[in-house]
């Protein structure tokens, strides 16, 4: 199971601590205060996440590991913290007082003995569930907004957080895979630059030294539960090269055995839900498609290295050095 510590981090934003966006509000409503680019960026990927756990329950169930099946439903319900509860009850007190429902629902049925009668439940369950899901992500957020694909590529970084934290506790690599600095060789090189990848399709920002590592700075307002402050190193991208290196941080185990298959499963059905997501939403959503082709390409990449349970070192290559990257330039968002 996720620790407590990933679920509340789960959301924490890979890069946008460095990014600033041209300026995407909402109209004022009635109800409740306005929420902000940001945050509605976390909902949307929120939501993507809640509905991954519920299918991995369902999948579990049907094939009577209930065991998975309620490690799955302790994480979709540890997402929906009382934050998001009010937040959502802010604009709909139904939606807020369904959602915990079913959501408990799905937990008492992964709890029961498996059979054709509890795998049509949970279906049903699980139906209800995204059918709520969905009405709360049109009262939670504007439809100007939902469609803007700038946020909802804000929101792909969340759900690309949420891989790299599952991957991590799965293998128990003992570090903050969101972390870029966690790539750094012994000496503070590079990977990139010990692999002779310096080149690639761009360097990445200003650095700042003074600490002896190259880092990003900065904090993103969002679900506040759930997010926080970050520091992250930064390498170069490399458009080619695959290879694994480790760096100071992990020891020549560490990360070697998958220990909590859970997790596993999690990261593996979000890697999928990334390419769904970026194929079904944002594929044609920026005039820089050489970058939108990097990004499919390299999700299908990390989707297949994900499932061939390849290094966690190898995972984080593929989303730090060739998916943010061509974020930055696909969306024209701005380093600072």
């Amino acid at each position: 199971m996720l620790s407590i510590i990933k679920k509340e981090r789960i959301l924490v934003p890979v890069l946008l601590s460095i990014l600033t966006l041209s300026a995407i509000s909402e109209p004022n409503v009635s109800l409740g205060h306005n929420f902000s680019t940001n945050e509605s960026a976390s909902f949307i990927a929120l939501v993507n996440l809640i509905k991954t756990q519920a299918q991995l329950v369902q999948e579990n169930i049907a094939s009577n590991n209930m065991s998975l099946a309620s490690e799955h439903a302790d994480d979709a319900l540890a997402l929906v913290t009382d934050n998001v509860t009010e937040e959502i009850a802010e604009r709909n007190q139904r939606l807020g007082d369904e959602l915990g429902t079913t959501l408990t629902s799905l937990k008492t049925a992964s709890e029961t003995a498996s059979d054709n009668t509890t795998s049509a439940s949970v279906e049903q369950t699980v139906a209800d569930l995204d059918a709520i899901l969905d009405e709360t992500l049109t009262a939670r957020i504007n439809a100007d907004v939902l469609d803007n694909s700038t946020i909802r590529a804000m929101a792909m970084l969340d759900i690309l957080d949420g891989i790299l934290n599952g991957y991590g506790n799965a293998y128990a690599v003992g570090f903050d895979m969101t972390n870029m600095s966690m790539m750094m060789g012994p000496d503070g090189t590079h990977l990139m630059d010990m692999m002779g990848g310096g080149g690639g399709m761009h360097s990445m920002g200003s650095m700042d030294m003074g600490s002896g590592n190259t880092s990003m700075h900065g904090t993103k307002q969002g679900l506040q539960s759930m997010t926080g402050d970050m520091r992250m190193g930064m390498v170069k991208d490399n458009t080619s090269g695959s290879s694994m290196m480790h760096s100071d941080m992990m020891s020549s185990d560490q990360g070697s055995e998958l220990v909590n298959f859970a997790d596993y499963q999690t990261a593996q059905a979000l890697a999928v839900k990334a390419q769904e997501i970026f194929d079904g939403q944002l594929l044609n959503s920026s005039s820089n498609k050489q970058s939108l082709n990097n990004i499919k390409t390299a999700l299908q990449e990390l989707v297949e290295t994900v499932n061939n349970k390849g290094t966690p070192m190898d995972v984080m290559m593929i989303v730090h050095t060739k998916i943010h990257p061509n974020f930055i330039t696909a969306y024209g968002f701005e380093l600072v």
